[in-house]
């Protein structure tokens, strides 16, 4: 779709959307910088509340006006141990991290976004490494832990590739529960 034909449909919306706004998602719409902008851009001239679902993966130098132009960024950061984020995704987090910093210094309100994964995030250690580097942050207006799923994996049989969190299963409620805990105790959620 061309720019002008998602601004029309978010302009058919306008009604719907009147007390909300308009979240760009993906996969990572910052792998698409300059359609994300100019969507952003329709979307201020019209008044509509704009955000951003990202990663943070994208380096600064092809991010950094898009993130100027929205309202609120939703940070997801994979893992706060680089090894593992690198195993999981294959990256570090250095560009999330500096995306963080970035909105930090510009005064960007940031909810940050973290899934548990059992045998990876979902560990105490991992999560008081995460919680208290997000004390630092003014920024960070909410934090969200998201239980892993497997729903998606049919994707990656459909694509013939391997899904690497292939036989791990999702958290209990009780997991969930004594990692939101961690965050709670330091007034994050």
């Amino acid at each position: 779709m061309s720019v002008a034909e998602v601004v029309a449909e978010i302009q058919s919306y306008r009604s719907f959307i009147k007390n909300g706004g308009v979240t760009l998602s993906g996969g990572e719409p910052l792998l698409q910088p300059e359609f994300a902008l100019a969507v952003i851009e329709a979307c201020r001239a019209m008044g509509v509340h704009t955000a951003l679902d990202t990663a943070g993966a994208v380096p600064l130098e092809q991010s950094r006006k898009v993130i100027d132009a929205t309202d609120l960024i939703l940070l997801d950061i994979k893992a706060i141990d680089s090894k593992i984020c690198q195993e999981l995704t294959g990256a570090t987090h250095g560009n999330t991290l500096a995306t963080l910093e970035y909105c930090e210094t510009h005064h960007k309100p940031v909810w940050v976004r973290h899934v548990l994964i059992p045998g990876y995030t979902l560990d105490d250690l991992q999560l008081n490494d995460l919680a208290d580097y997000i004390l630092r942050f003014a920024c960070v207006t909410k934090v969200e832990l998201l239980a892993y799923h497997n729903m998606g994996e049919y994707k990656w049989e459909q694509l013939s590739l391997p899904y690497a969190l292939a036989g791990v299963e999702p958290p209990t409620e009780e997991q969930v529960n004594q990692a939101k805990d961690i965050f709670r105790q330091r007034g994050l959620i």
